[in-house]
């Protein structure tokens, strides 16, 4: 079995004209981005490689997934994953060493969408992908050369909204604490 993780970029700024690969994370999506990973650390999820596109709100996602949760997780930057549409994208999933099971993958919309879509085969309308959110597949495969639709298995959907109040405590379970 092959597992790809695929997550979208944490919030970052607004792009300014011709500027837009440059866009830094804001403080909260560093926050987001540290809370996926401690969140897929807490269900057990082993990483044996992270792919960032190499936009800087990508790297800087990477970089709050390692120092939050996968320190020693190998990493690198796909510069097609900023550019690429799907087929880029897949050429890349394609392309994987086998050594790896688990594959953490960190880019962007609306091409992350549409590889959503094409894995639980149907229409683009209908995922929904939003910032710090993330979809998870296993392969029934052992080649990632022969990933595709028809072996591909949902087997998470989370998105930001639901990770942040995984994560945050309670106001009235603080407070009965400290009474």
């Amino acid at each position: 079995m092959k597992e790809i993780i695929l997550v979208r970029h944490a919030s970052s700024e607004k792009a300014a004209e011709g500027k837009d690969m440059l866009r830094k994370l804001l403080p909260k999506g560093w926050e987001e981005a540290r809370n996926v990973a401690f969140l897929l650390s807490k269900a057990q999820k082993r990483i044996d490689l992270i792919i960032t596109s190499n936009a800087v709100r990508a790297v800087e996602t990477g970089d709050a997934f390692q120092s939050a949760a996968y320190k020693n997780t190998t990493r690198i930057v796909e510069k097609t994953l900023f550019s690429g549409g799907k087929q880029e994208y897949l050429a890349v999933i394609k392309a994987l060493e086998d050594t790896n099971n688990t594959v953490l993958l960190i880019a962007h919309n609306p091409v992350l969408e549409e590889v959503v879509a094409y894995f639980c085969g149907c229409s683009i309308s209908k995922v929904d992908f939003p910032k710090a959110s993330v979809y998870a597949f296993k392969f029934d495969c052992d080649h990632w050369k022969d990933v595709g639709s028809e072996h591909s298995i949902l087997t998470l959907f989370i998105k930001r909204s639901h990770i942040q109040k995984l994560v945050e405590k309670p106001d009235n379970q603080v407070n009965k604490h400290n009474n």
